[in-house]
């Protein structure tokens, strides 16, 4: 039988700690670019640090889809 935590990552080559990892790096700079944007909704004066704008955070995507660690 199939284990639905190992079907997914051992399909992409990887174990299911290196998913986990890679996974959770993703999520927690995705909420740290989402915090900081709420942030920046309600104080507009609040700048948003050049590493968390979305040039920034759409190229971090863009480069770990290229590095098919999902």
């Amino acid at each position: 039988m199939d284990n639905p935590f190992t079907k997914h990552p051992h399909s992409k080559g990887r174990t299911y700690w290196h998913h986990l990892r890679f996974s959770s790096k993703i999520s927690l700079a995705m909420l740290a670019s989402g915090v900081i944007f709420l942030i920046h909704a309600v104080f507009p004066f609040v700048p948003i640090p050049k590493q968390l704008n979305l040039e920034a955070a759409a190229l971090r995507l863009i480069k770990w889809n290229d590095d098919k660690w999902y």
